[in-house]
């Protein structure tokens, strides 16, 4: 027995230098990986040759190993492997089979057939020449084979005798496809070069001109010059060689040498020609060998997808990847089943790998129906990201903060695979931030990294079927691809018509395109069609099959296949055609249908109850005719069906029971690998649709738990769901599910599904329990908009504390009297301070909650509460309530009381000194926030944003839960950008606060943020966005009084109004700026008191400007109320009122000194 490299052979001679193998060669008893060494059998350019024993299928193979400097980088490893999956598709007798390959640490390898033989090359050494009728069978052989590898877009390049084994039964087989190379888009591989062995090498291989089939068949015209004259058409030394091919034409072999026949001289100068184009194709040499035409029909392709046509779409694509140099582009495959989303997609992703002017990275996705694994669209993204940050050196840099890093290894654990990464995770000793802020620091990761990996590369996230890609990865991807500060990157992704991506394809602060694919147009279609009937050695009509398929690429396949013969449809046809399968390729292809995601070929076997090598073979049979899709027969290599079509047509061809066996035996051989992520969610799956629900749902419940861990809280969510439909769960249990089930809707941002697990699992809980979760389902109701609903139950359980919800404005009005009153008394009384029952702090705590939650929708009912839950709270020992009592008092007296700046400053003081005795985060972020909100709101507003951003720095990663002073914070940092111009700032914000809001379902945030930040989308021209805005807001105030929001909405209103100084709806805003004069929260707001004079006073300057008298009467008046408003925030406003006033009026001194005086006190104010 040999092997197809020999040690006789000599070394060819490459353009390049060979290299040498360095590292110690592998010895008889070593192992690389499940292959028993037993010798080495040849060494060459690219690696060398051992003899080895398959200890998985008991078999006896040749190992070549690459040698590493030829595959130093993952990509380069890629497209080696690339390579050797698509030579090992092709079932020929003149091909050596490739069994596998892969990559084992730093090295890539292939397994190949072993032969019983000798080389061809060793043959005519021996005899020297060969008589025609002896060189005519050889060549055939090697002109088949040839046409199998040039069948498969593929070309040899390194054509010669000692790549030619001859067995003892005369079979000649084509070794060697180390020179091997895709010439469908003229790549040079990254591996190694298209060079090949000088005697045997084309002129245009020499010249480095485009290679084809074509370089092949000059080898075999040389090969055939020196069978029947012993010498090569060309001689001398390598050099003389290289330089005579590009310039000498090979005269008559008669006139030189005796008995050759005229044909076969004739052929051998045609396979000569210096012109690629003049040589004979494959089918013209086999003719003229006279070999039979069907042999051209042994080659079978790789088991992937047939690409025609899709110019205008390859183009599209093309022009989105250069667009992605300046910005990010989001380019999504649109189409039915089988139109050819994945096909276009690999075939435009191999493309931009080969042709692309700059260094391009592919990191691949791809998403499965049934699969229930966390961020399952991003999951092998991220694998390929880890690679190839472990071969970039320098990309750790101090953009990449160490926390969001580790955060992101946190949700990704094969990150710490990068050694980097893994360093920081050891060396961190902060506490861990809350999940929904752990989540948050991810997706930030993420972006730095992928923002430095594109400085350094086109970089392209290409996911296929992303219709099935969960709510997480939905939600990373749009904050991924988000604004104008996202990476320049291309995400590509397929999308099956009828589904929809929700914002990742909007339009709204992203690139965002649509590719639609439908029907092949005739002329591709038919030569899809004739390609497919190749396969198969068909006589077809490829008119009528495109035609009766209207262009659909796979029914045109399948079509074809059949001989043009019209089934009643696509399902149809392929059900028929499993149907005709053997009994063991049919059970094969039945579990690789019903399974979930892809899975090992062992596990496949297991499940079907078959010895692992009958697996391979029933494996590698779908995989030839496209039943499946694999890299190759292999008991760890995965396998998933080839279609989706392919999945439902199998599916529907079985009766229940057989469904319910296998899934059974899914569900059995899975569960013996249940320690892995991706499985046990799937687990779930087959065990319901096999009957265990029992088991099912303690599946379920880990699997939830798992979800929650990995920040996947939308799995997480449906997944404790899945538990609690499933399982068996009673009492204590059920309620700890349905609670948890609830937190995990919560942090996914479904709002009002996640009130109502609240109030579900309040319902179930003991009594101590049951207010707290009341009001947070009340409290995100109200959040998310269903404001009616949030508000009912709000009072109901007030009521239950014996505490009235105030029904109108007059009534709130007197109950903040009388509980303004009563603290009075209970301060003057001084009282010994008592420690509280737990119901006491659970009332204080509510009536706080209320407070702070009410606090931005309505501060007039807000100040009712937080009365009476600090009189409570001053009466007892609990230093946090006491402390959030203070705080919050001091931000209503700051925002609607009549306190005095000292007196809200003493009552900040206060909450701060209780905060610290507490040692409670809450408490201390209650007291930034009280501090930043006084500063603000009495002017000082650059002595503000320090404290408030301390305190939304708080909120957001250590008090965790408390949503309502995080909007506070916020929605108070961007008034005081507002109040001092910096629209800056504001760009900056808001968009990063209203993607927030949303993922949390906070509509009230939204809004709030939407309309008090409108300014800021003016500021930046956008004017379609601001208007937008408005007319759609995600939040509506309640009807029947008059809340902040409503107020927001007029300041929008009439900024935008201004902007485009388009003043027709002046009756409508002066009737919302009265009502707004009329209502109590603007009486008691000083600070929405101030921003409305000011601005109803420039909206008067602008009639006064068109020639309104009284309008500039009106101004002025508005000039004198901001005047005497107390504190510091009006007094700049006043003044440039006055300014502008002065100006209408002719008085230019005036003017200037009104603008002086203005920017002096806003100097003050900043």
């Amino acid at each position: 027995m040999v092997a197809c490299v020999h040690p006789e052979h000599p070394t060819p001679h490459h353009l390049n230098t060979p290299v040498r193998w360095s590292d110690p060669i592998p010895t008889a008893g070593d192992r690389f990986g499940a292959y028993e060494i037993q010798r080495l059998l040849g060494q060459g350019g690219m690696g060398i040759v051992l003899r080895a024993h398959d200890t998985t299928l008991h078999r006896d193979v040749a190992l070549k190993l690459v040698h590493p400097a030829l595959s130093v980088s993952p990509i380069a490893r890629e497209a080696f492997l690339e390579e050797a999956r698509a030579m090992a598709a092709i079932r020929h007798p003149n091909v050596v089979q490739i069994h596998s390959c892969g990559t084992e640490g730093n090295l890539s390898y292939f397994v190949m057939e072993l032969f019983d033989g000798g080389s061809l090359e060793t043959k005519l050494m021996r005899v020297g020449s060969l008589a025609p009728e002896e060189a005519l069978p050889i060549l055939r052989s090697i002109a088949n084979g040839l046409a199998a590898i040039h069948g498969v877009g593929r070309i040899h390049g390194d054509v010669k005798p000692s790549n030619v084994l001859v067995e003892a039964d005369g079979r000649l087989v084509l070794l060697d496809f180390g020179m091997t190379a895709d010439f469908s888009g003229n790549r040079e591989r990254e591996y190694g070069t298209i060079a090949g062995t000088p005697r045997y090498m084309a002129p245009e291989q020499v010249s480095d001109d485009d290679v084809g089939p074509a370089a092949d068949l000059y080898a075999v015209g040389v090969m055939l010059h020196e069978a029947l004259t012993g010498r090569a058409p060309i001689e001398g030394s390598p050099r003389e060689m290289l330089f005579g091919k590009q310039l000498l034409r090979v005269p008559p072999l008669g006139e030189r040498f005796e008995g050759i026949p005229e044909d076969l001289d004739v052929l051998c100068r045609d396979l000569l020609a210096l012109d690629p184009a003049a040589r004979p194709d494959d089918a013209a040499l086999l003719r003229r060998l006279g070999a039979p035409r069907r042999t051209v029909t042994l080659s079978l392709p790789p088991a992937g997808d047939t690409f025609v046509g899709r110019g205008a779409e390859l183009e599209a694509l093309d022009d989105a990847l250069r667009a992605s140099a300046a910005r990010c582009v989001v380019a999504l495959i649109r189409g039915d089943s089988g139109i050819g989303r994945t096909a276009l997609l690999n075939e435009w992703v191999q493309r931009a790998r080969r042709d692309g002017d700059d260094h391009c990275t592919v990191l691949r996705g791809r998403c499965f129906e049934r699969e229930n694994l966390p961020f399952n669209a991003i999951d092998s993204v991220i694998d390929d990201l880890a690679a190839q940050l472990d071969a970039v050196e320098g990309l750790f840099h101090r953009r990449h903060t160490t926390r969001d890093l580790i955060a992101l290894a946190t949700v990704f654990p094969v990150l710490r695979r990068v050694k980097d990464i893994e360093w920081m995770v050891q060396e961190d000793a902060s506490p861990a931030p809350g999940p929904r802020e752990l989540r948050r620091r991810a997706f930030r990761g993420l972006d730095a990294l992928l923002s430095t990996l594109a400085e350094r590369t086109r970089l392209i996230v290409a996911i296929d079927d992303l219709q099935w890609a969960d709510a997480d990865s939905l939600a990373l991807l749009e904050e991924l691809t988000h604004g104008a500060a996202a990476p320049h990157l291309l995400v590509v992704g397929t999308v099956q018509s009828g589904f929809e991506l929700g914002p990742l394809s909007s339009r709204d602060g992203r690139d965002a395109r649509a590719i639609e694919l439908s029907g092949l147009p005739s002329e591709d279609a038919e030569a899809l069609a004739q390609l497919a009937a190749a396969e198969s050695g068909r006589e077809i009509d490829a008119a009528a099959i495109a035609a009766e398929a209207q262009g659909h690429p796979l029914y045109v396949q399948e079509l074809a296949r059949a001989g043009g013969d019209a089934g009643p449809g696509l399902d149809a046809m392929l059900e028929a055609r499993a149907a005709k399968l053997g009994l063991r390729e049919r059970a094969v292809l039945e579990l690789v249908a019903l399974a979930s995601l892809p899975l090992p070929q062992r596990w496949i076997a297991d499940a079907a109850a078959l010895e692992l090598s009958e697996t391979l073979e029933a494996i590698d049979t779908l995989r030839r005719e496209r039943w499946v899709r694999t890299r190759g027969p292999s008991a760890d290599e995965t396998v998933q069906p080839f279609h989706g079509r392919v999945r439902r047509a199998v599916e529907a061809s079985l009766d229940p029971d057989r469904l319910r066996e296998l899934h059974a035996r899914l569900a059995e051989t899975l569960s013996e690998h249940a320690a892995e992520p991706r499985v046990v969610a799937t687990l779930v799956h087959h065990l319901e649709q096999a009957g265990d629900r029992r088991r099912a749902g303690r599946r379920a419940l880990a699997a939830a738990e798992a979800a929650a861990a990995s920040l996947a809280f939308d799995l997480a969510a449906d997944l404790y769901g899945a538990a609690l439909r499933l399982a068996p769960l009673e009492g204590a249990s059920r309620s700890r599910v349905t609670r948890a089930r609830a937190e995990a809707l919560r942090d996914a941002g479904r709002g009002r599904e996640a009130g109502d697990a609240f109030l579900l699992a309040a319902s179930t809980a003991p009594a101590a329990e049951r207010l707290s979760l009341e009001l947070t389902a009340a409290e995100l109701w109200v959040a998310s908009g269903h404001l009616r609903r949030g508000m009912t139950l709000l009072e109901s359980s007030l009521q239950r504390l014996g505490a009235r919800w105030p029904k109108s404005a007059i009534e709130a009005i007197g109950a903040l009297g009388v509980e303004r009153a009563r603290l009075r008394v209970a301060q003057l009384a001084a009282r010994r301070p008592r420690p509280m029952t737990e119901a006491q702090r659970r009332r204080v705590k509510v009536f706080q909650a209320v407070a702070t939650g009410l606090g931005s929708v309505d501060p007039l009912r807000a100040s009712v509460f937080q009365a009476r839950a600090l009189r409570d709270a001053l009466g007892s020992t609990d230093q946090e309530l006491i402390g959030v009592g203070l705080c919050v008092e001091a931000l209503l007296q700051s925002f609607v009381g009549t306190a005095s700046e000292a007196d809200v400053r003493n009552l900040v003081a206060r909450g701060r000194a209780a905060a610290r005795a507490s040692g409670s985060e809450r408490a201390s972020a209650y007291a930034e926030l009280a501090d930043g909100g006084a500063r603000m709101l009495f002017g000082r507003l650059g002595a503000a944003s320090g404290p408030l951003a301390e305190a939304e720095m708080r909120f957001r990663d250590e008090v965790r839960v408390d949503t309502a002073g995080l909007n506070v914070a916020r929605l108070l940092k961007v008034w005081v950008a507002v109040f001092r111009g910096d629209l800056r700032l504001l760009s900056q914000w808001i968009p990063e606060y209203e993607r927030d809001a949303a993922r949390r379902d906070d509509r009230f945030a939204q809004a709030s943020l939407d309309l008090a930040g409108h300014i800021g989308w003016l500021a930046t021209g956008d004017v379609a966005t601001a208007r937008r805005k408005l007319d759609e807001p995600p939040w509506e105030p309640p009807d029947g009084s008059y809340h902040v929001q409503h107020w927001y909405r007029l300041i929008a209103s009439c900024e935008l109004a201004l902007y485009e100084r388009d003043l027709r709806d002046r009756a409508v805003l002066e009737a919302r700026f009265q009502e707004t004069r009329r209502s109590l929260v603007f009486r008691r707001a000083r600070a929405l008191r101030v921003y409305g004079q000011w601005l109803r006073g420039r909206f008067l300057l602008t009639l006064a400007e068109r020639g309104d008298a009284r309008a500039l009467a009106e101004a002025r008046r508005e000039a004198e109320h901001l005047a005497k408003e107390r504190g510091a925030l009006a007094a700049p406003y006043a003044a440039a009122l006055r300014a502008g006033v002065a100006h209408l009026s002719g008085d230019l001194g005036a003017c200037v000194a009104e603008l002086t005086v203005t920017d002096e006190l806003a100097a003050e104010l900043s």
